[in-house]
């Protein structure tokens, strides 16, 4: 899931690889989902914590850019829907 500072989320499975352009408070941060993980490849904060962070692969994993004010996480199929995980979540 990604989820922005306004708190609206997007969802977006793992088993397709693709780039995610999001425009957070900062400017424009890109996400990339390859081989059912995730990570942040670029945002314009300073420090780049979110892109040294890496791969997050496993459930439950997260991550965020907190001055461009978005967040990844992964969650299961069960988690999502109320197994394995098959979606990227976050948050700007």
């Amino acid at each position: 899931m990604v989820q922005f500072a306004n708190n609206s989320a997007q969802h977006y499975p793992l088993h397709k690889d693709i780039k995610i352009n999001i425009k957070g408070s900062m400017g424009e941060s890109i996400i990339e989902i390859k081989q059912n993980r995730a990570r942040f490849i670029h945002s314009p904060c300073r420090n780049q914590f979110c892109v040294l962070h890496g791969w997050l692969k496993h459930n439950n994993d997260i991550t965020a850019c907190l001055p461009n004010r978005i967040s990844i996480s992964l969650h299961s199929k069960n988690q999502l829907q109320h197994s394995q995980f098959d979606a990227l979540s976050g948050s700007q």
